[in-house]
């Protein structure tokens, strides 16, 4: 990690609620801590993804990336990337390199970019730009919904940094 940017661990992120992820590793056996190997080997990846826990961002060239919480889109912008589902039970949630997935022990906190929010359902839209300084930037605009938002994500997005 670098300041407040974030390396792009085997060409990606995840995008997790703590409590979430706690809770769902301690329900369901995962061999060797690898929650890649099982998310990926399964229908396990997407149901979670759909159920608003973790949303993964994938196809992303190695570099050190910026997160920011966006109002608004950026006047100039590469990606927009709508419909995914983003459940708070703990009052943040947290981004790291998806690589950390193969062994979510060394999945810890200064590993991870953490944003505090209101516990509840969002409706999350991914926007990827060069932000003021010419720094690669994933923007997360969050929606409050009041129930479970419908999932329409798309797992194959390409952001553009290539």
């Amino acid at each position: 990690m670098e300041g407040n940017k974030i390396f792009s661990e085997l060409g990606g992120f995840v995008i997790y609620e703590p409590l979430f992820l706690e809770k769902y590793i301690a329900d369901n056996k995962v061999a060797n801590n690898d929650l890649l190997s099982h998310f990926t080997s399964s229908n396990e990846g997407d149901v979670v993804t759909g159920n608003g826990g973790i949303i993964p961002i994938t196809g992303v060239p190695p570099d050190y990336y910026s997160f920011k919480i966006i109002e608004d889109l950026p006047p100039v912008y590469l990606v927009e990337s709508q419909g995914w589902v983003l459940q708070v039970l703990s009052g943040e949630f947290r981004v790291t390199g998806i690589g950390y997935l193969t062994d979510v022990a060394k999945m810890t906190e200064d590993k991870s970019l953490s944003f505090f929010v209101p516990n509840g359902w969002y409706k999350l839209s991914i926007t990827s730009y060069l932000d003021e300084t010419g720094d690669y930037t994933f923007g997360l605009k969050l929606t409050p919904a009041t129930g479970k938002p419908v999932f329409s994500g798309n797992m194959e997005t390409n952001y553009g940094f290539e």
